[in-house]
């Protein structure tokens, strides 16, 4: 495809161009994009997983965080900036400590706002079961406050065998 602009040479460079509500595809060939001061984006741009968190925390700055910004972890001494420019917590206790300004980006980032994790093969019958309990549990609340005392019943006894189970 000839350039759209000098008519000459091979376009090798295209975008969309919108102008007023129309769009319009352009070509042009690298001398008529460079005099248009049109640049081509690398694809292959490389990023980090830090560049990324950065990114996502600084649509949650508030005047609030600010003035608490240098609060640290009661356990490891991290603080939040660190963990900006990380992109990693220090250990476990920075979850709780920081939880109103991580849960937004967990949130974000994993959709749901509990993180699951992976299972160890050797544990994972154990973690299974556990979180199956867990699970029946609160449907046995939920059916013993709906009054289905039947279904209450039945969950009961399916929690019982699972926990001899698990052991």
């Amino acid at each position: 495809m000839l350039c759209q602009n000098c008519k000459q040479n091979e376009a090798s460079i295209s975008y969309m161009q919108v102008i007023n509500g129309a769009v319009t595809k352009v070509s042009l060939c690298e001398d008529c994009a460079h005099e248009k001061k049109i640049k081509p984006i690398d694809i292959n741009i490389p990023f980090s997983v830090k560049d990324l968190f950065a990114s996502l925390m600084d649509m949650d700055k508030s005047s609030t965080y600010e003035a608490e910004k240098e609060k640290a972890c009661p356990k490891c001494r991290s603080t939040y900036s660190r963990f900006q420019s990380l992109g990693k917590v220090g250990c476990e206790a920075c979850y709780e400590t920081f939880k109103d300004e991580l849960s937004p980006l967990i949130r974000r980032v994993q959709i749901k706002g509990e993180h699951i994790g992976k299972i160890p093969e050797h544990a994972a019958f154990d973690i299974k079961r556990k979180r199956e309990i867990t699970k029946l549990k609160t449907e046995l609340s939920h059916a013993i406050q709906a009054e289905e005392f039947e279904k209450a019943a039945e969950l009961r006894d399916k929690i019982k065998l699972l926990e001899k189970e698990v052991g």
